[in-house]
């Protein structure tokens, strides 16, 4: 029947819409609780020494798929023997997920770098799109919890929750760093973070 046929896919888009809400909404109620968490002190951290260089590679292969169905290459420049830093590994992998998941995001096609290098004193870990670069107004924002680039989660039409970077930013904060963004409207942006290398007369861990 052709009126229940209409029918039927009208349901299924409506499912479609009512399930990635959902998932939207739980990723949402998680961040919430994450940087609630965070702001209280009431998150454990893992202290140990971890290699930049790992952390990078294992988020590529990650988000390699979610590349993949956007015809987007990434490429990954790490310098060579790289010096340990001492904090929670899961947590540093979720900033580089973050980032490069948003590189993806916000990318239609071509290359994304994800570099990792010395700077003096710091590990220093780089993600390059071509996308379409923020505005200067919004890139100050975008750190702040419910910003994203060009508007607001909770008035816009949303493409995340609009916490993503403001927890980046908490983690790399805890762990002594600091994050940023460097970007130009139409030419792409670099988000950056920095975390301290570890003297080799004084390692001990983060409190």
């Amino acid at each position: 029947q052709p009126k229940l046929g209409k029918a039927m896919d009208r349901v299924m888009r409506n499912l479609a819409i009512i399930e990635s809400e959902a998932h939207r909404l739980t990723a949402l109620i998680n961040d919430v609780l994450d940087i609630a968490k965070m702001e209280a002190g009431q998150e454990s951290w893992e202290q140990r020494s971890c290699q930049l260089g790992a952390i990078i590679e294992r988020a590529i292969a990650t988000i390699t798929p979610q590349a993949q169905e956007k015809n987007i290459t990434l490429q990954v420049v790490l310098e060579p023997n790289l010096p340990d830093f001492i904090g929670d590994e899961n947590r540093i992998l979720q900033v580089v997920l973050n980032l490069l998941s948003n590189a993806v995001k916000f990318t239609a096609n071509g290359l994304i770098i994800a570099q990792g290098y010395r700077e003096q004193d710091y590990l220093r870990a780089e993600i390059i799109d071509n996308g379409p670069g923020i505005h200067p107004a919004d890139q100050g924002k975008i750190f702040e919890p419910f910003q994203q680039g060009g508007g607001d989660v909770l008035t816009d039409k949303p493409q995340g929750t609009g916490l993503g970077l403001p927890i980046c930013k908490k983690i790399v904060e805890h762990h002594g760093g600091t994050i940023g963004v460097h970007s130009h409207l139409g030419e792409g942006s670099t988000f950056y973070f920095s975390l301290p290398v570890p003297s080799t007369e004084a390692t001990t861990p983060i409190s």
